[in-house]
């Protein structure tokens, strides 16, 4: 019965972490969730900032 607990939370996390990374990269740019290429900086194209929504978002609803 404990293992399936821990597999539904894992479950659930991962499922959650891929909807809040799907639906706020639609929305990054309004949000101002958005990292521009500088002197400093080497990657090409804007890249969202989202990773750290979507990881705290499926650890949130995972753990309960």
């Amino acid at each position: 019965m404990l293992d399936f607990r821990i597999l539904f939370s894992c479950a659930t996390a991962l499922v959650l972490c891929a909807a809040t990374l799907i639906i706020i990269y639609r929305h990054a740019p309004a949000l101002g969730l958005i990292d521009r290429p500088n002197d400093r900086k080497k990657h090409l194209g804007n890249i969202p900032l989202i990773g750290g929504i979507a990881v705290f978002t499926g650890l949130l609803f995972g753990a309960c």
